[in-house]
């Protein structure tokens, strides 16, 4: 039911609100109660928050000092990795150091020989003795390099080999021609 009240304003009845002082009581006790129920959650979780960043504190300790014992096992990790890129390197690189004696075995004369072989990075040292009675050592030297220049097996990896140091000696009252020679690796 609708009701329409067509008096002029003054003439209205107007009703009061009354709120009484028990009601607001009421709502104060209840706002207490919501305000101290949110300050004990904060409380509960403040807490909880101080447990967890203890818990994760200690945790970092141990992870840390498990760290620390961990450290000799990198630093050997470290150099194992070292050595397996060296080995990937040599082994990428080989210059068949095998083949390449067993091609100087065959191509040496018989009054030819080596006292000393090494190869260290890209260079390749050969140091050894002839010995001629026809007096031509340096003619078999150079024979001997020729030989294994145009052997295309053994020479394919080398820029050049030459002849480094020549020098005379005597063994057991025979003299003996002493000589060095250097190649050097293309690919190393």
């Amino acid at each position: 039911m609708i009701e329409i009240n067509l008096l002029p304003e003054e003439l209205r009845s107007k009703k009061e609100v009354n709120i009484g002082l028990g009601r607001v009581i009421y709502f104060a006790k209840a706002g207490f109660l919501i305000l101290a129920g949110a300050h004990l959650l904060l409380l509960f979780s403040m807490l909880l928050c101080k447990y967890n960043v203890g818990r994760l504190e200690k945790t970092k300790s141990r992870i840390s000092s498990q760290d620390l014992d961990a450290g000799p096992l990198k630093k050997e990790f470290s150099a194992i990795e070292d050595r397996i890129r060296i080995i990937s390197a040599l082994s990428k690189n080989k210059s068949y150091w095998a083949e390449r004696l067993d091609k100087l075995s065959f191509a040496l004369p018989n009054n030819i020989w080596f006292n000393q072989i090494r190869a260290g990075g890209a260079i390749l040292d050969i140091t050894g003795s002839v010995v001629s009675l026809k007096a031509d050592e340096v003619k078999v030297l150079n024979k001997f390099l020729d030989d294994l220049k145009k052997d295309a097996s053994f020479y394919s990896g080398f820029k050049n080999i030459d002849v480094v140091s020549i020098g005379r000696s005597s063994l057991f009252g025979v003299e003996v021609f002493n000589f060095s020679i250097r190649g050097w690796l293309a690919n190393e």
